[in-house]
């Protein structure tokens, strides 16, 4: 029983690495239509722009896992930590992060010129936390995504 319940607290600790280190194969294969880089955006962009951010909290702040569009990995979010991405197809799209069998997924309606916040946190399990993506209205995103200090 005893070495039953060690194998867990393993598997739930390194869960997510491992979960990370196979997205990473994919991450050469992200598609073209997604680039991290500067933006400025304005009416005329032909371009979507998603911010995909997590708060630094002291709850779960060990905690990190991978976020994905369709079969690519886009980026792993840790505390304190934030992406944007440039996206350059509109239309529908799937944002998803996976820890074991639950998932969190976001269907975004791509429209270019417009921006998008989705906020990274987590759900609490029974024997393990599970990633909760959640899209946020542009200013409650903008807010909480500029206050990001990622050096810390």
């Amino acid at each position: 029983m005893k070495n039953n319940f060690f194998a867990c607290i393993v598997l739930i600790l390194t869960l997510p690495i491992c979960t990370a280190f196979l997205g990473k194969k994919n991450n050469a294969r992200l598609s073209r239509e997604f680039k991290s880089e500067k933006v400025t955006l304005n009416d005329t962009s032909k371009y979507a722009v998603i911010y995909i951010y997590r708060p630094k909290k002291w709850k779960y702040h060990v905690n990190s896992y991978s976020v994905n569009v369709g079969d690519s990995l886009l980026s792993k979010v840790k505390n304190n930590s934030k992406f944007i991405f440039k996206a350059y197809k509109e239309g529908s799209t799937e944002i998803w992060a996976q820890i074991a069998d639950k998932k969190s997924v976001i269907n975004l309606n791509l429209k270019f010129g417009q921006e998008y916040y989705i906020k990274c946190s987590f759900n609490m399990g029974f024997a393990m936390n599970y990633p909760d993506l959640i899209l946020m209205s542009k200013g409650e995103g903008k807010e909480e995504c500029d206050a990001i200090n990622e050096k810390n």
